[in-house]
């Protein structure tokens, strides 16, 4: 007979941990990617005081009960870890996000069996950021929500804040957390992160002509930023006029 476990309800940090599984692998080869990515990040996960709630194609996610600190570091060892566990093409497809909200927390229980339950309309902004992540040559994406749970972040953390994003609950400030990027990426991020910034606001306060003209000398500096690059597309569709009103304000839309 199965037993529901007492339910907690807490504000939590959630990270979702998600590897590209290739189109061209067979089922058996991307359960054992992933499987591989659960057994070398599981240990790290459990030292550093987070929950693994679930385990699926969409990746894996995290509960952390204290503070999004603990899921931040969580994820700069896991990254170490990679680097000894995966292929550099692996590596390359992992990524992560991180978000803060209301989590409601159980566990099923049978015999001897437990299996741990986490529902939260929060886990989902956590899973979108990780997919997207990739998208904006990220490694690690966090809510400003979550990030400003991290003590002193400007001082301690290497980050630049990539614009608002939709989700279907409201609306977050989405930060580039990237002192485990590559050295040469996080060289260039940290280089233009001041004019980057910049580009961000004036486009947020709809002067999209002044936010192009800062895009395009930043591409000039670094043809392969992604975003940049993002951002003078939005630009140019508001100029001409094809964005709608959602378009006008945010980089993504879920």
């Amino acid at each position: 007979m199965y037993e529901i476990a007492h339910t907690e309800r807490l504000q939590a940090a959630i990270m979702n941990i998600r590897t590209e599984l290739p189109a061209e692998l067979n089922g058996e080869k991307k359960l054992e990617l992933l499987l591989r990515l659960v057994q070398f990040s599981s240990p790290v996960i459990i030292k550093s005081g987070g929950r693994l709630t679930r385990v699926g194609e969409e990746g894996i996610t995290v509960i952390f009960e204290k503070n999004a600190e603990e899921a931040l570091q969580c994820a700069f060892d896991i990254y170490l870890r990679a680097a000894d566990a995966l292929s550099e093409n692996e590596q390359a497809g992992l990524s992560m996000g991180i978000h803060t909200g209301r989590v409601w927390l159980s566990a099923v229980k049978c015999l001897d069996y437990s299996a741990p339950l986490a529902i939260s309309k929060e886990v989902g902004t956590a899973r979108l950021l990780s997919e997207t992540a990739r998208k904006y040559q990220a490694r690690i994406l966090m809510t400003g929500t979550s990030l400003s749970g991290v003590r002193s972040f400007e001082n301690r953390f290497s980050t630049r804040k990539i614009g608002r994003f939709m989700f279907g609950s409201g609306d977050e400030l989405i930060y580039d957390v990237f002192d485990s990027d590559p050295t040469d990426r996080k060289y260039a991020k940290k280089r233009s992160r001041i004019a980057f910034e910049t580009g961000v606001e004036l486009f947020m306060q709809e002067k999209y002509l002044q936010a192009r003209s800062y895009f395009i000398e930043l591409l000039k500096l670094d043809r392969n930023d992604a975003t940049a690059k993002r951002y003078v597309f939005m630009c140019d569709r508001a100029l001409s006029g094809a964005a709608d009103a959602r378009e006008l304000k945010y980089l993504e839309i879920w």
